[in-house]
């Protein structure tokens, strides 16, 4: 009995080690988003450059972030103290895809290993954020 309860405490410390590392690890920048009915969700998000282009990856396609931007793609976000409005569109290239996957691996390494297996990735999204015109 000891040694179960032993082990859930040993699980349970090293969760929590985990979910500091992911949330403490790297730029977070935060990503404003609006619902249907124009109501604001504030999401706090890791982002890569590539090139010219900003992109986000939401572990999985359910994210809630991620369907607010396919049901409204104006987006801000607030990037060293500065916000950014713009434009959010969805990836759908694999080949892209991966090319972010690999970005978000390399600039957040241990702590994008970790989500990957907390968050259970079985389905990313990839969205690149444009210049908005709103």
């Amino acid at each position: 009995m000891r040694g179960i309860t032993l082990l859930i405490v040993v699980l349970g410390v090293a969760a929590m080690a985990a979910f500091t590392v992911i949330e403490t690890t790297g730029e977070k920048v935060t990503l404003s988003t609006w619902d249907a009915s124009d109501v604001g969700f504030e999401s706090r998000v890791w982002i890569v450059d590539s090139g010219r282009n900003m992109y986000l990856r939401a572990n999985n396609a359910q994210t809630d972030w991620y369907q607010r931007i396919l049901e409204n793609p104006s987006v801000e976000i607030e990037r060293d103290g500065k916000k950014l409005r713009l434009h959010a569109i969805p990836i759908s290239s694999p080949v892209e895809t991966e090319e972010i996957n690999q970005l978000m691996a390399e600039k957040y390494q241990m702590a994008d290993q970790l989500a990957l297996y907390l968050y259970r990735r079985t389905n990313p999204a990839v969205v690149r954020l444009d210049d908005a015109d709103w």
